[in-house]
């Protein structure tokens, strides 16, 4: 992890022959504003299985998809609250995805059954191994819009009545289906 790195100051500061990670937690980057990055310059990346950008803001999506180094990324997270959902969607149901990418955390969004359905209908849904969302967040009926798409969900398959919780349901997603 890099607390407080952007992808910029890694890319100035890796070199033309950098290390190969294969893990990289970038956390909450800062919007790129005005300049816009350019990722083309972060050949660091092209080793990365797992990343994560959580809070990278929604009009960015773009810009991460269109770098050219993404070959073998596997796992991306790009979930957290902070991320504009609707700029963030919109990137991402366009965005040709990495093409080993299998899993995406999408922790935090909060989907409707209409956003539900055009994720598992993009590119990148329908590529993909498995998504990660945040049960709190999540309603039945976005649950169902993935189901029925046939896009595994993985790692929270029980709706719970934890506090903070927006949907109150105690009942096991597969079997009631």
């Amino acid at each position: 992890a890099f607390a407080g790195a952007s992808l910029a100051d890694l890319a100035a500061h890796c070199g033309d022959d950098p290390v190969p990670l294969t893990e990289l937690n970038l956390g909450h980057l800062p919007a790129s504003g005005k300049q816009k990055r350019d990722l083309r310059a972060c050949t660091f990346l092209r080793t990365v299985k797992m990343l994560n950008v959580e809070s990278l803001d929604g009009a960015d999506y773009k810009l991460l998809f269109a770098c050219p180094h993404l070959g073998a990324l596997e796992v991306l997270s790009l979930g957290g609250c902070y991320s504009h959902e609707k700029a963030a969607l919109d990137s991402l149901v366009a965005a040709e995805p990495p093409p080993n990418l299998r899993y995406l955390n999408l922790s935090g969004w909060k989907f409707t059954a209409d956003t539900a359905a055009r994720l598992a209908d993009s590119p990148i849904g329908r590529q993909l191994w498995g998504l990660t969302l945040m049960t709190s967040y999540t309603p039945p009926e976005a649950w169902r819009a993935f189901y029925d798409a046939g896009l595994p969900l993985v790692g929270s398959p029980l709706f719970d009545v934890n506090a903070p919780c927006e949907y109150v349901t105690s009942t096991t997603f597969r079997e009631e289906i």
